[in-house]
């Protein structure tokens, strides 16, 4: 091992992390998202300024409507001021809507056009005081009027120019008739009003823009620096990272070349004293090295395995698949595993998972590969037996709901062959005495009635069967019951990205039953709720299964979920045969569930939850109170 090279290999890592970060941010700071960013930023930026600007626009308006007072028509005047009030409560109550929805980036835009009009009738109602509220007779009430709407545009100005074109729809409406009315009025300080008037709609609205274009640049540059920020310390962490990992090449580079000799054998014992199986390779793909455990594994000698004569002992159904991941790998210089099958010394072939990461020196030239092998096959036949015995639960569970029907089938078919047998019977006898004896109609009657009497029988002992059972009654321990249903569905938890806790009473004394239909009603409680959490976010898919005891000594189970509950119209009938609320579901598993419940002389029912999912209770009877009542 070369310490001079790992040194520069440590600085070339460092530089080419530097490197990254920057290349991100700059792409970051173009990002198609940006444009929302900003966008979001300044609809935020006019809802924030709401309040003060409401304030003003109601502190005005009734200030105006004060010295108005007199000079105009009272009935418009008063009209004004309802129609100012009303609008001013709209616009708060738009407020308060957005601060509720706290919108996304990519929501935010219809947003910004409902404050824009707002905005736009608030403008209205202003541009109104030109019209409805103009007094003719009074031009210092006119200049008042003016003072006012310039004094409104004016203040309007810095927090409505964030979005373009929210200024133009509040001034040009509020100042426009103003003027407008001004050139009607015809004399020489009217005109000249007028024109100022106009002149003013002009000039803010340049400086409007103006102020748009230096607020967008600003969270423009506030978004690139953000950005740039992240992306340095994200590139400051995994330095760290690497830091850490290369913490122990660090201090070894200190040391002087005498100790180079010292160094190789001792990394070369810390291999092959390692748990798993290491390789390297170089930049022609052929491997270089194998530590000791390899070659324990294989049987085989260095001569044999180096270069590319370790691909001799894998499965010849894995060798194409195998050697395209290594090679695509290697071509694009990136991290790989692969999982594929071992001829191991003994003769047998054993499953492996091989991980690699590729190696560069400092001036960021290919070295080849480093990785590891881990004999996975024990790993591999546990998660085969799991599966196998979830298969063959399930398939107990099929079972059930096929009983659950056939009996369902056997109550409906009960009645309808009774009546058989009572009307073939009746025939019989009415025909005896009103046609008299037929040897061949009445052996084909009694043939009949025998025959629906054989059937009733059968249904008679298949009901009978279905609530007896042919179970095995004992102690269980619910709470081991508990974890091996647990155990049972930790693949499905996995795969559904669902987590499930435990909150498991102590000293729980044992109910009197059948451990396999109590692990199956478990299981039926607990996949429901999995399934029902399908649509829901992965961070938000929790399983919450309990067990307590009840003053009376009664054992209680619960299955909670985070999914989207149970509506209350359909709590009663969930434990039907047949009714299912999945698409493409039989409608059996809770019907089989509150059948298993019965058979031990308990209770199960959906219980309603104050947050959102759904909340299943089961109490069973504990022991003694179960074997009285089976004595």
């Amino acid at each position: 091992m070369n310490f001079s090279r790992g040194r520069s290999r440590f600085s070339a890592k460092r530089a080419a992390l530097a490197a990254e970060g920057l290349s991100a941010a700059e792409a970051r700071c173009h990002a198609p998202d940006d444009a929302l960013e900003i966008q979001a930023e300044k609809i935020k930026l006019l809802y924030r300024q709401v309040p003060p600007a409401l304030i003003g626009i109601a502190v005005n308006a009734a200030i105006l409507g004060f010295l108005l007072w007199g000079h105009v028509s009272s009935p418009l005047l008063v009209t004004w001021l309802i129609f100012m009030g009303l609008l001013t409560l709209g616009r708060y109550g738009l407020l308060r809507a957005y601060l509720a929805a706290q919108p996304s980036a990519a929501n935010a835009q219809p947003w910004g056009f409902r404050f824009v009009v707002g905005v736009g009738l608030s403008g209205v109602g202003w541009g109104l005081t030109g019209i409805l509220l103009f007094p003719e007779h009074s031009h210092v009430h006119q200049v008042l009027i003016g003072f006012v709407l310039a004094g409104m545009s004016a203040a309007a100005m810095p927090y409505l120019a964030p979005y373009r074109g929210a200024y133009s729809m509040f001034i040009i409406p509020a100042v426009l008739p103003y003027a407008l009315r001004l050139f009607l009025v015809g004399d020489d300080i009217s005109i000249g009003m007028g024109t100022m008037s106009l002149l003013f709609i002009v000039l803010m609205r340049m400086m409007s823009s103006r102020a748009h274009d230096s607020v967008t640049e600003s969270l423009r540059l506030r978004f690139e620096n953000l950005a740039l920020l992240q992306d340095i310390r994200a590139a400051k962490e995994r330095q760290e990272a690497v830091n850490r990992e290369l913490q122990a090449e660090i201090a070894d580079r200190r040391q002087a070349e005498a100790a180079l000799k010292e160094s190789e054998a001792r990394f070369r014992t810390v291999c092959d004293s390692a748990p798993v199986m290491v390789w390297m390779s170089d930049p022609d793909q052929l491997c270089t090295y194998f530590n000791q455990p390899w070659f324990d594994f294989t049987g085989r000698s260095v001569e044999h395995d180096l270069g590319d004569g370790w691909s001799e002992g894998v499965h010849p159904e894995d060798l194409a698949h195998c050697l395209d991941i290594y090679q695509s790998a290697f071509d694009a210089r990136r991290p790989f595993t692969k999982e594929y099958r071992r001829l191991r010394a003994d003769g047998e072939y054993r499953w492996i998972h091989c991980n690699g990461i590729p190696r560069f020196d400092p001036e960021g030239q290919f070295l080849g590969y480093i990785g590891s092998f881990v004999d996975i096959t024990e790993e591999r036949a546990a998660e085969e037996k799991e599966r196998q015995r979830q298969a063959e639960l399930a398939h107990v569970q099929r079972l059930a709901a096929v009983g659950e029907a056939a009996a369902s089938l056997a109550h409906e078919l009960n009645q309808p062959l009774a009546a058989i047998v009572g009307y073939v019977e009746g025939a019989s006898l009415r025909f005896q005495k009103e046609i008299g004896a037929n040897p061949a109609i009445g052996e084909m009657l009694d043939q009949t009635g025998r025959s629906a009497r054989r059937a009733a029988h059968v249904v008679r002992a298949l009901r009978g069967f279905m609530r007896k059972g042919d179970a095995s009654f004992g102690p269980v321990d619910v709470n081991h019951t508990v974890r091996e249903a647990l155990r049972l569905l930790e693949p499905e938890a996995k795969r559904r990205a669902v987590r499930v806790r435990m909150e498991l009473a102590q000293e729980l004394p044992p109910v009197f039953g059948d451990r396999v239909q109590i692990e199956q009603l478990l299981v039926n409680l607990i996949g429901n709720g999995m399934e029902a959490m399908e649509a829901a976010d992965s961070g938000a898919r929790h399983v919450l299964v309990s067990t307590g005891l009840r003053p009376k000594g009664e054992i209680e189970i619960g299955v909670c979920d985070s999914g989207p509950g149970i509506p209350a119209e359909l709590r009663d009938r969930l434990f039907t045969p047949f009714f299912t609320t999945k698409p493409r579901g039989l409608g059996m598993g809770l019907a089989v569930c509150r059948s298993i419940v019965e058979r031990h002389g308990g209770t199960i029912w959906a219980e309603e939850k104050t947050s959102a999912g759904a909340a299943f209770r089961v109490l069973l009877p504990p022991l003694k109170e179960a074997v009285r009542r089976a004595g």
